[in-house]
């Protein structure tokens, strides 16, 4: 039974995402904090200039005569230069400089001694920075007004912040491909885990590795534990099946002599059902007893192992037993699963064969095993119940019922089919199990 996966959230994008923002808003902090200081250091630099061309243009002023007594700076005189000022006496009389050609400069009400630092639209749609203040000079108050265009420093500032967002974003996106090469380098460790995983699953090892980074050991150091743990259980349920069973032998003996000296032919049969039982649990266990946990199905070795225990247990038969593999080394199941499965179907088949029995197992796509004996084989009619769900042990079929019906549960778990027909090679019992092979 398979479901479609939710979709993980993948820690490496979510360390990204957090990283590159927090890395994204500390750049774009900077290059703003850089470049409002550098317009800060602009301005104040502007205005110091515009207060010691101020205090020049105030020596040199006769404010009685509305003149200056020396000539000033050129800069004053070109039209449009950008430099401009105006000063407005307490009669409301102008006394402007030629830059200005027909314009004028934006002067309010200032309090005598205090001055002001505005932006202002001037000719031509210039930027300026204006300086307003008033004095009083030879007892007479005026306001004076200068200004400078900053416009083409505003549009370098405007460069500036665009290259620096441009910057920004270079550099986040390198932080962001310099960080993701690093998480693959520290992930890397959880790849290998991860492989350790798939390889304890197909039995190629026993446990995880533990030379992994701190913040993980302690995950590994449970689940090799936890292993440790299953495995130990596994066996200690295998030997305890096992020992039960030994134990009951003896006892059951006696039951069974006793009803045998009182012709108690109820409790015979009774007994001779559960010595049967128990004897199968202890030839399970002499089957299985080679398996490990976790260990992937080798096809060969396994089956010449079973083989093996199914004629010392059928040695009174002298039984040919024909086995034809041809599979890879190993396959994707369960050593376990699969040596009870083709034991039981083995010992099925050796019980009520003749002289033959014939195992084929091929692996092309899926894994095919086909079990054949020269026995009576089964009716049609009794198959159907053989392989019926939830029949119990002691109800199915005698002699087949109990290895068969194991046998299905073990398909079941792997989603595989099982068909009983009869041998046309043979004669007796063929077993037909189809198993599909996990991606």
């Amino acid at each position: 039974m398979s479901s479609t996966p939710e979709r993980r959230r993948s820690l490496e994008h979510s360390l990204q995402f957090t990283l590159g923002g927090l890395v994204l808003l500390v750049l774009i902090a900077l290059a703003l904090a850089g470049i409002l200081a550098v317009r800060d250091a602009a301005d104040d630099f502007v205005t110091t200039r515009l207060e010691h061309d101020a205090e020049a243009l105030i020596a040199m002023l006769d404010p009685e005569q509305k003149r200056f007594t020396r000539a000033v700076p050129p800069i004053y005189n070109q039209p449009f230069s950008g430099h401009y000022y105006s000063v407005r006496f307490d009669d409301g009389s102008l006394l402007r400089s030629r830059s200005l050609w027909d314009s004028d400069l934006s002067i309010g009400q200032v309090p005598t001694g205090n001055s002001r630092i505005a932006m202002d639209r001037g000719p031509r749609g210039q930027h300026l920075l204006v300086r307003t203040a008033a004095y009083r000079k030879q007892q007479q108050a005026f306001t004076l007004a200068i200004a400078e265009d900053i416009g083409d420093f505003r549009s370098t500032l405007l460069w500036m912040l665009w290259t620096a967002v441009a910057v920004v974003m270079v550099s986040v996106l390198l932080l962001l491909l310099i960080q993701k090469r690093l998480l693959r380098r520290a992930f890397r460790q959880l790849d290998l885990v991860r492989e350790d995983v798939r390889g304890i699953g197909r039995g190629e090892r026993a446990a995880l590795r533990t030379d992994v980074p701190s913040e993980i050991a302690p995950l590994v150091d449970d689940f090799n534990q936890l292993l440790a743990s299953w495995r130990a259980h596994v066996e200690r349920s295998r030997h305890a099946a096992g020992n039960l069973a030994h134990a009951l032998k003896t006892p059951l003996s006696l039951i069974l002599q006793h009803a045998r000296k009182e012709r108690d032919a109820t409790v015979i049969d009774q007994a001779g059902r559960m010595h049967a039982l128990i004897d199968r649990e202890l030839d399970r266990a002499r089957i299985a007893g080679s398996a490990m946990a976790g260990q992937q199905f080798r096809p060969r070795a396994d089956i010449a192992e079973i083989t093996g225990v199914i004629r010392q247990l059928s040695r009174d038969k002298r039984l040919e037993l024909q086995v034809e593999v041809d599979a890879p080394e190993q396959l994707p199941f369960d050593q376990e699963d699969m040596l009870e499965l083709s034991g039981n179907l083995l010992e099925n088949a050796a019980k009520w064969a003749q002289r033959r029995v014939r195992l084929a197992l091929a692996a092309e796509g899926r894994m095919r095993l086909v079990i054949e004996d020269d026995g009576p084989g089964v009716d049609s009619a009794d198959r159907e119940r053989i392989l019926g769900r939830g029949k119990r042990l002691d109800e199915a079929l005698e002699g087949h019922g109990i290895g068969l019906s194991i046998a299905r549960e073990i398909v079941e778990l792997y989603g595989g089919s099982i068909v009983l027909e009869r041998s046309a090679a043979l004669g007796g019992l063929c077993v037909t199990v189809e198993l599909p092979l996990p991606e």
